[in-house]
């Protein structure tokens, strides 16, 4: 298993070992001192369709990296630390001008971002496939370490 795969899975056994039974909002609930919800992040609409703006707003100070988890498990990373291995992959914005940043919009027939998915070297559309998307701000989306304090919400996408 190379570096990425490995990454990848712990990332996702550490995003999973947090997951809970749903609330009243249909959202994972977490560890509270872990997981905001509503003070970091949200995203409106919860039902966007292929026709959709999605759009993301952020607290004050938000951290400073942006991915979406796909129903199929796929990361998307939109906003992280561009190390330039891959030319084909790049974010959205970069983490400084995120940083300024406290809203967003994704049309959802074109949004695209970084599929953290080995030979995947290119950036691919993100809302695809219908079910539940969650999107989370970090600090290092590509951190394995718990306790790392992050934001998230999620949409329920048909496209």
């Amino acid at each position: 298993m190379n570096q990425r795969m490995l990454v990848v899975a712990c990332v996702a056994l550490y995003l999973g070992s947090l997951a809970a039974p749903s609330n009243a909002a249909g959202l994972a609930a977490g560890p509270q001192e872990t997981v905001k919800k509503s003070d970091g992040l949200s995203c409106t609409p919860q039902q966007p369709s292929g026709k959709s703006t999605l759009v993301l707003r952020f607290g004050a100070g938000h951290p400073d990296e942006l991915g979406i988890l796909g129903p199929d498990g796929t990361w998307f990373f939109l906003v992280y630390r561009d190390d330039g291995i891959h030319p084909g992959l790049r974010p959205l914005v970069s983490k400084s001008v995120f940083a300024r940043q406290q809203e967003l919009t994704l049309r959802t027939a074109t949004a695209e971002g970084s599929p953290w998915v080995d030979r995947r070297n290119r950036n691919e559309r993100i809302l695809v496939k219908p079910g539940r998307y969650r999107v989370v701000v970090m600090a290092a989306l590509k951190s394995d370490a718990q306790g790392i304090p992050r934001s998230e919400c999620s949409v329920q996408y048909e496209p």
